[in-house]
């Protein structure tokens, strides 16, 4: 409720609010960490057991995704032409300063980017 008076009654910027729910999170958990600590994930009283991926993999059932040196050229070479393809063709036949063109290349930093 704080943060969103700030930004939209007293047009705080939203780097700011952040960098203060950072450092109000920061001082609260050195002065009151029962307060301000969240749940762990430790161990407990449960055995430890592998879990279902893990065991078909020990069992060899899963080696067709085990990760190869070629796998990350080889998915490259498959789908960096289907994604930019599109994007070449439309600067080929509109040319560079095509707003057609323009968009396309933004939004495939926008796919990069996000």
């Amino acid at each position: 409720l704080a943060a969103f008076i700030a930004i939209y009654a007293l047009n705080v910027p939203f780097p700011l609010i952040v960098l203060l729910a950072g450092l109000a999170g920061w001082i609260g958990n050195r002065s009151a960490p029962a307060f301000f600590s969240g749940a762990s994930h430790g161990k407990g009283d449960v055995p430890d057991i592998k879990g279902v991926i893990d065991l078909m993999f020990e069992r060899g059932e899963l080696t067709h995704v085990r990760p190869t040196r070629w796998h990350a050229p080889r998915t490259l070479a498959i789908w960096l032409p289907i994604w930019l393809g599109p994007v070449l063709l439309v600067w080929a036949v509109t040319g560079p300063a095509s707003v057609w063109t323009q968009i396309g290349g933004f939004f495939s930093v926008m796919a990069v980017v996000t």
